[in-house]
């Protein structure tokens, strides 16, 4: 009889033990992976606000008869090596048409264009791309697309997922000792 109450005690406790680790994981891995979604849209869209603003600027301070091309602005910007773009970033300018006229950075992007202002994902070479156009004065002057590689994103996901199972695992095997010791000393 003893034995049996202590069997129903030591799996009764790994249950609930095991349902308050798998909530309490689920929760830390969905908040923590959306807070990082977010943090890498956020970059996304300052990265791109600020290009569109030095593209506006650049050009307003020169003549409409002078005015430079994002094409020769990002070109300019770097011509031997491409320092303009951080390592797994991008940058595409489409004309008003839309049609590719520059690209920069290392990360190569292979989604369909959207002329519309969306985020899209990037499965091959998994990378978040954003597709704004770029108005001055009210006039449509091209499209700008920005993106910027996930795969730092997805290592540390994958780090977090491994980090919560073997430490859901040892506070099982801790609790399971305890209920033991605990069933034992009865």
């Amino acid at each position: 009889m003893r034995n049996k109450i202590a069997v129903k005690l030591f799996l009764v406790n790994a249950l609930l033990t095991t349902a308050i680790l798998l909530i309490f994981s689920n929760t830390v891995y969905i908040s923590v992976a959306s807070h990082l979604d977010a943090e890498e849209r956020r970059r996304l869209w300052a990265l791109s606000g600020a290009v569109i603003d030095t593209y506006t600027a650049f050009n307003e301070k020169l003549t409409d008869a002078g005015q430079l091309s994002i094409a020769q602005i990002l070109t300019s910007s770097a011509p031997d090596e491409d320092e303009s773009v951080s390592t797994g970033e991008a940058l595409e300018w489409f004309s008003e048409t839309p049609k590719l006229v520059a690209s920069t950075g290392s990360l190569k992007l292979n989604v369909p264009f959207r002329h519309d202002s969306e985020f899209q994902e990037q499965d091959d070479e998994h990378a978040l791309v954003l597709t704004r156009a770029v108005t001055k004065k009210g006039k449509l002057c091209g499209y700008l697309r920005t993106a910027v590689s996930l795969e730092d994103d997805d290592d540390f996901k994958t780090q977090l997922l491994i980090s919560l199972f073997f430490g859901s695992l040892s506070a099982l095997a801790v609790s399971s000792i305890g209920i033991v010791i605990l069933v034992r000393q009865f």
